[in-house]
């Protein structure tokens, strides 16, 4: 038998929470006998009983034996749950405030894209009986055209279909406004009189316009968007009934329509009526046709009824019908055609955001309470039911969620904000982005679900503390084991989604760097180019005047301080706006009629210096390029070798009709003509000397050895000198325009690079929390193992190794979970694909280089501990 000072010190060691006063002369005995006839482990677990059960009868006996309060007072009341979950919280400010900024990133990401995709995607259209309107399109296949405009015979006799409500179109309309500053182009549509009826849409001012505005007789009038009300008019209800000038008529404003108004697009300056019974040929397309269903009737059902209506005309008419098909598809889908896969991804993208941000805090919960576990011990011990533990933990659980979840909403706007500001130009219907009811149910259920998934699983597991257990914890090495086992789980799940968010980044990253390294085709440093839209004055008409002028502007704007060179197109890059012609080379076989369409723009002989597009052979138009004149042709590098592959295509000869023939006199590199993420077209250029009197709107385009900024307001001057009833619209410098074309991408890129950071960083913090909880819990164990001569790199070793077996799990898993989740980015990437082996590799590869370095922190805290220290205090 031991000698009692050796007993005291065995069980004070084995013991080590014990305290010198709690040890009476009965346990000491007691824990004599069973250190020599069980051993020690059998001892202490001995003695722990003992001392339990002697306390919890004490504190029993002191209640008239019955059974022991909680210790929080709680008895079934949420009041006083909450009031110690407060207290409790308060105590832990670090832990407090890491779980609820994690939580409210987390809910903030998911709240504020949802308030995105519910605003775009969800919510219908402003306008009366929004779920039975729909767009009809003709579309041309062998152009290639799946949404094209109709002409106005073709909607007088969609009209009058049974499969129609009612029907109404509309058309692009741009209009100077002659004001007290000076001329201004507007952009507006010309309406018929059905269109805002049907849509249910009142003026805010004034009236809307009606039937009766598109007779013949009728006065002209117009009506204002807000907007233009508030800037050119200073909201002033005088306006209503004012008489303006647009172009050369006079009208009178009637109305001024909603702020929330803008129909069929934003940034509209105002309406007119289209006049009534045009007399155009069916193969004028200029009109947007939408309609509202009739009862019953589905897209699919009118598109059938459309497509063998327009069979039958095809069989009567001779005026171009032929070749054309329909499209009907419901307006709501049109708005977002272009956003609804990027909305749908970054959707799945902030819930897997959200599912780590409820890992991490769950692992940092489980941690928490891995500490308290002598306190929930003790109240087990002293009568707390397993379901009151529960219900505490839940309840500090909800407590953080909703403090989470109340600055996720509040950040979420802030989120909504920046993308009103920044993606202006990217999403439709950003003036409806706002949270509502919807949302508002949607962050709750989100919060709610936070702290079910976040607190329920170290609550079940902390409520099947025993005291016995939590003592045991230390030195037994299998209960650890299975303590940690939920840990490592959330630690590997959040690698894995983690894998996921990092790839998924990525993918779209290296999609935008290989977008952004696409050369445009020419030379954007120092260009800036404006639109004008010529019309002849009373003295000088024609072609000729149209040309004069144009010479002239050229002429002043070339001689302008710092400009090197100024031309004239009617297509600049990224625009959007040029031609397309069928045409076929001169000795080709077949009809004009069954080519394909080429895009061409109109240009002049100092275009291409202008905006930096490479002669490649031949020469630019010139002065010869006449009126009257053989018909010159500049063609692009990829039309020369499509027409006359191994052959020079200087002298070349092709026609666009039957009869006519254009000579190719030069050939010019390869633009980007629509999007750097297409390739470039095919694309013809003809001289403005040649051109047709349509070619009035032309882009004039400068090269500056500077910035070309400055040049803008000289510009104007130079051409409110020649005319000053003409504006100068759509200026922007070359580099704008490939910007604006990159604008989504970039976006794109910008949101998932940040959700990515974002899940590397919960990883590494769930990597650095379990292997640093592991080192603290067997720092006893790392003492004796240097006490006894370990080397220090091998208990790194042991240490980081941990932390690696975790991480390649996780990676694993995620690398199997990205290869499914990265399909839905496909509509996304460019010049990368969703199963790109080296963006995988790299991007497990950083998560397991940082994985490490998260592991080695701790492991080097871990060697060098001081095993007197360790046993000590172990």
């Amino acid at each position: 038998m031991p000698p009692p000072r050796l007993a005291r010190s065995l069980l004070l060691a084995f013991v080590p929470h014990a305290r010198r006063a709690e040890i009476d002369g009965d346990l000491l005995e007691g824990f004599r006998a069973r250190v020599e006839r069980d051993g020690a482990a059998a001892a202490r677990r001995w003695y722990w009983q003992q001392l339990c059960t002697t306390d919890l009868l004490r504190l029993r006996a002191l209640h008239g034996g019955r059974r022991v309060p909680d210790m929080t007072g709680g008895n079934g009341m949420m009041l006083q749950d909450l009031r110690f979950a407060a207290r409790s919280l308060a105590r832990s400010r670090l832990y407090t405030l890491a779980v609820v900024a994690v939580l409210a990133i987390g809910i903030g990401a998911v709240t504020a894209v949802f308030t995105l995709v519910h605003s775009v995607l969800l919510r219908p259209l402003p306008y009366r009986d929004a779920d039975r309107l729909v767009m009809a399109f003709r579309t041309v296949p062998r152009l290639g055209f799946t949404r094209s405009t109709v002409s106005y015979p073709d909607y007088r006799d969609w009209r009058a279909l049974p499969v129609f409500e009612d029907l109404a179109a509309y058309a692009n309309a741009e209009r100077t406004y002659h004001g007290p500053d000076g001329a201004e182009s507007w952009r507006g549509v010309a309406v018929t009189g059905n269109l805002l009826p049907m849509l249910g849409a009142g003026a805010r001012t004034g009236r809307a316009i009606v039937a009766t505005d598109g007779r013949p007789d009728a006065t002209p009038i117009v009506v204002l968007s807000h907007r233009t009300w508030q800037r050119s008019f200073g909201g002033n209800p005088d306006a209503i009934g004012r008489p303006v000038r647009l172009g050369e008529v006079a009208v009178t404003v009637i109305g001024v329509m909603p702020p929330a108004f803008d129909f069929p697009n934003g940034d509209l300056d105002f309406w007119v009526p289209l006049p009534d019974a045009l007399s155009t040929p069916r193969d004028q397309n200029f009109l947007s046709v939408v309609g509202r269903l009739s009862p019953g009737v589905t897209p699919a059902v009118a598109q059938r009824e459309l497509a063998a209506f327009a069979g039958r005309v095809d069989s009567t008419s001779a005026d171009g019908n032929r070749g054309y098909g329909v499209f009907v598809e419901p307006r709501h889908a049109f708005a977002v055609r272009n956003v609804r896969s990027a909305l749908i991804a970054f959707q799945l993208t902030v819930l897997l955001v959200l599912a780590l941000a409820c890992g991490g805090v769950a692992n940092l919960m489980l941690s928490r309470g891995l500490s308290r576990r002598r306190e929930m011990a003790v109240r087990t011990a002293l009568g707390a039911t397993r379901g009151r533990l529960l219900r505490h933990l839940m309840t500090e659980s909800t407590v953080l969620a909703v403090a989470g979840g109340v600055l996720g909403v509040m950040l979420s706007t802030v989120l909504c904000r920046l993308v009103v500001a920044f993606g202006a130009n990217q999403l439709p219907r950003l003036h409806e982005i706002r949270l509502d009811a919807a949302v508002l149910a949607a962050a709750t259920a989100v919060t709610l679900l936070a702290a079910l998934v976040c607190g329920l699983a170290p609550a079940l597991q902390l409520g099947r503390t025993s005291l016995v257990m939590s003592m045991r914890l230390r030195g037994d090495s299998a209960v650890r084991a299975r303590r940690y086992r939920l840990q490592d789980g959330l630690v590997v799940v959040q690698l894995a989604l983690s894998v996921v968010l990092l790839v998924s980044a990525a993918l779209v990253g290296r999609s935008f760097l290989r977008l952004t390294a696409i050369a445009p085709g020419f030379d954007p440093e120092g260009v800036v180019a404006g639109r004008v839209a010529y019309r002849a004055s009373p003295q000088d008409t024609g072609l000729a005047g149209r040309d004069r002028f144009f010479e002239e502007l050229t002429r002043r704007v070339g001689a302008l301080p710092g400009v090197t060179v100024a031309g004239l197109t009617f297509s600049l890059p990224f625009s959007e706006q040029w031609f397309s012609t069928q045409m076929l080379p001169e000795d080709a076989p077949g009809r004009v009629d069954d080519a394909p369409a080429i895009k061409g723009s109109v240009v002049d002989g100092a275009y291409f210096s202008a905006i930096g597009m490479p002669l490649v052979r031949g020469r630019a138009f010139g002065p010869d390029d006449r009126a009257g004149a053989p018909r010159a042709l500049i063609v692009s590098r990829s039309l020369a070798e499509r027409f006359w592959p191994g052959q020079d295509p200087i002298g070349q000869r092709v026609r666009d009709d039957e009869t006519d023939r254009l000579t190719v006199v030069g050939v010019v590199g390869d633009v980007h003509q629509s999007s750097l993420a297409e390739e470039p077209a095919p694309m013809y250029y003809v001289p403005l000397t040649q051109a047709g009197s349509w070619a009035s709107v032309l882009f004039v385009v400068a090269r500056s050895a500077a910035d070309p900024a400055p040049l803008v307001p000289l510009i104007r001057s130079e051409l409110r000198a020649i005319n000053p009833a003409l504006p100068l619209t759509q200026v922007a410098t070359a580099g704008a325009l490939i910007d604006r074309t990159i604008a989504a991408p970039r976006f794109r890129a910008l949101t998932f690079t940040v959700l990515g950071a974002f899940a590397v960083l919960l990883a590494v913090a769930g990597i650095y929390g379990i292997v640093s909880l592991g080192v603290a819990e067997r720092t006893r164990e790392i003492g004796v193992r240097l006490a006894l001569g370990a080397e220090r790199g091998r208990v790194i070793a042991m240490v980081v190794g941990r932390g690696m077996r975790l991480s390649l799990a996780g990676v694993g898993l995620g690398v199997v979970g990205a290869v499914a989740a990265t399909r839905t980015l496909e509509s996304l990437l460019f010049g990368v694909t969703a199963r790109d082996l080296p963006t995988f590799a790299a991007a497990s590869a950083a998560l397991l280089v940082v994985a490490v370095a998260a592991s080695y922190l701790p492991a080097r805290r871990a060697s060098r501990v001081d095993p007197l220290v360790s046993l000590r205090e172990g």
